[in-house]
C-alpha cells in the first residue's frame, strides 16, 4: 500500500515537473520569438540660420510740386448771324475806292462851256462813280459878283449842268448826278478884282 502511495507521489512529481518544464519551455519561447521595438530615430538636426538684418527704413519722398494748371478762358460766345453775314459780305467784297477829293472846274467870263482844259479834273470823279453805285456827285455853279442875282443863278445852273452832261458822257450814270445853283451869293474871293472875278467863275464839284 504504502509502495503504491510513493509511486503516485514520484509520478504527479514527474508530471508536475513536465508541466513546469513545459511552462518553461513556452515562456522562453515567446521571449525568443518577440519582436524588440527599434528604438526611435532621434530628431533631425535643424540648422538655425542667422536672422536677416532688419530692413533699412523707407526713405522719404520728396514733396510733390503741385503743377499749376492754368484754365483755358471761356469760349466767347459766337457773333450774331447778321454780324456773321455782314462780316462775310464784307470780307467777299473787293476794297472800296478812296473817295476823290472835291474839284473846282473854272468859265470864261459869261460863258457855260465846260474848256477841255478843265475836263482832266474831273477824271476821277467819273471812275469812282463807275465803281460806286451808290454814291452821289453835286455839282454847284457859281458866278462872279457882276451881274444880276436872277441872271447869275440862271448862269450858274447851265455851268452845273454842263458839268453833268460831261460826266453823264464819260459813263457816269445821271441818276448819281445832281446839279444846282448859287449864283453869286457863295464867292470863294470876296476882292473886286479880275483876278478874284475869275475864282468865283466856276462849277464846284464834290461826291457825298
Amino acid at each position: 500500500m504504502a509502495s503504491s502511495v510513493m509511486r503516485s507521489l514520484v509520478r504527479m512529481t514527474s508530471l508536475f515537473g513536465m508541466f513546469w518544464l513545459l511552462a518553461l519551455l513556452a515562456a522562453c519561447s515567446g521571449v525568443s520569438g518577440s519582436t524588440v521595438a527599434p528604438e526611435p530615430a532621434p530628431p533631425p538636426v535643424v540648422k538655425q540660420e542667422p536672422p536677416p538684418p532688419p530692413p533699412e527704413p523707407p526713405k522719404p519722398e520728396p514733396p510733390k510740386v503741385e503743377e499749376r494748371v492754368e484754365e483755358p478762358p471761356p469760349p466767347s460766345p459766337p457773333p450774331p448771324v447778321e454780324q456773321t453775314r455782314e462780316a462775310e459780305a464784307q470780307a467777299a467784297a473787293p476794297p472800296a475806292a478812296p473817295v476823290p477829293e472835291p474839284v473846282d472846274v473854272y468859265f470864261d467870263y459869261n460863258k457855260a462851256v465846260l474848256k477841255d482844259d478843265e475836263k482832266g479834273a474831273l477824271d476821277a470823279i467819273i471812275e469812282y462813280l463807275k465803281t460806286e453805285s451808290g454814291k452821289q456827285v453835286l455839282v454847284e455853279g457859281h458866278c462872279d459878283e457882276r451881274g444880276t442875282i436872277e441872271y447869275n443863278l440862271t448862269l450858274g445852273e447851265k455851268r452845273a449842268k454842263a458839268v453833268g452832261r460831261y460826266l453823264e458822257a464819260k459813263g457816269a450814270p445821271s441818276s448819281q448826278i445832281e446839279t444846282t445853283s448859287y449864283g453869286k451869293e457863295r464867292p470863294v474871293c470876296t476882292e473886286h478884282s479880275v483876278a478874284c472875278w475869275k475864282q468865283n467863275r466856276r462849277a464846284h464839284v464834290a461826291v457825298r
